[in-house]
């Protein structure tokens, strides 16, 4: 009868210490794996995409586009954006009076190419020369803030400057515009750039008028 009750002891005692191992072996397989994911076994871009989420909430209680490009692109900063369009303005008009079609094409986008080598070949074909003298860039304001998809931001610029402009044949006789005669000139530019690439510079996309 005693042998009976101490083996009934010993498999109850060995039924309760392996329960006891079995549960510390799985407390330490699962401290090994989190050890393994840095103490976190979620997505590590889970970040990046609850901060998508919520700029995206956000956009949608937001209608000032102005706004908007902030809210998209932090790093924006309207009066350097000005600073460079003033630029590009008078480095475009530079090398569309060069003909420097290359150095265009860094500035403008394809569409605009097209439209700028087209006068420019015709220009040529005739032995005409075109001159622009930016005198002064008197004003540059955005005038519309716009977007493609939330991922292209549209800018339209308005340019108010002082311009002396003349096309000359290949005997320097005048064909159009005046040698010393200052124009007041009002251009509407506008200017695209694709938020997903920090890279990517403004081009111009569109102007309501060439010379």
């Amino acid at each position: 009868m005693a042998d009976i009750i101490l083996a009934v002891i010993a498999v109850l005692l060995g039924i309760k210490l392996f329960s006891l191992f079995g549960q510390k072996r799985d407390v330490k397989r699962k401290n090994s794996s989190s050890s393994q994911c840095g103490g976190c076994c979620a997505d590590p871009t889970a970040p990046l995409r609850e901060n998508i989420k919520e700029v995206e909430l956000k956009l949608e209680n937001i209608t000032d586009p102005a706004v908007r490009l902030k809210l998209l692109c932090p790093s924006f900063d309207m009066k350097k954006f000005l600073t460079e369009a003033k630029g590009a303005y008078k480095t475009i008009l530079k090398f569309y009076a060069e003909g420097n079609t290359q150095a265009l094409s860094d500035l403008i986008n394809i569409e605009m190419m097209r439209k700028f080598a087209y006068e420019i070949t015709q220009r040529e074909e005739k032995g005409l020369t075109c001159r622009i003298s930016l005198l002064k860039p008197r004003e540059a304001v955005v005038e519309k803030v716009s977007f493609e998809d939330d991922t292209v931001a549209i800018l339209r610029v308005a340019f108010k400057s002082e311009i002396i402009n003349y096309t000359a044949d290949k005997n320097h006789k005048i064909k159009a515009g005046h040698k010393t005669k200052v124009d007041n000139r009002e251009d509407v530019w506008t200017f695209g750039r694709d938020l997903r690439d920090p890279n990517v510079a403004w081009k111009v996309v569109e102007v309501n008028q060439l010379f």
